[in-house]
């Protein structure tokens, strides 16, 4: 059974990983899980293996090796950590309101609509002069250090 433990706490660390890092993804029929809910499941799958061993060993300190069985214990961890996902989840799967309608197309006679494809043709777009030139001071060329002519 430990061996099992082993693997199950791989497996969901592994998949709690990957929810940590993807944040919003996709779920059954289409929905997404927001990325809050993912990164909370993640959050719980990768406690899942150190919480079941902590609670094995503190429990065998407290109480003794004979008291609650390794197996009872890992398990119920993993009933209880499955059970708090599916907690974070159920809001998904069962939302209060229904989902929004698509957004209806812009009204007729809206701005915009009668916009001409040539705007030149309409507004035609003057460049502006360029600026005057202005008098330079003549310069020394002797014992120039920037002057590489």
């Amino acid at each position: 059974m430990g061996l099992a433990v082993i693997v199950i706490g791989f497996a969901l660390m592994t998949l709690g990983v990957a929810l940590l890092f993807l944040g919003e993804v996709p779920f059954i029929l289409g929905r997404r899980l927001p990325a809050l809910r993912s990164r909370l499941i993640g959050g719980v799958f990768i406690g899942y293996l150190p919480l079941a061993v902590g609670t094995h060993l503190a429990i065998s300190a407290w109480l003794g090796e004979d008291a609650v069985g390794r197996d009872v214990t890992l398990w119920s961890i993993l009933g209880v950590c499955l059970f708090a996902s599916f907690v974070l989840v159920y809001r998904v799967l069962f939302p209060k309101k229904a989902p929004r309608p698509a957004q209806a197309p812009p009204l007729p006679g809206m701005p915009g609509e009668d916009a001409p494809a040539n705007l030149d043709a309409v507004m035609p777009f003057d460049e502006p002069a360029p600026p005057e030139p202005t008098a330079s001071k003549t310069r020394e060329k002797k014992n120039n250090p920037f002057d590489f002519s």
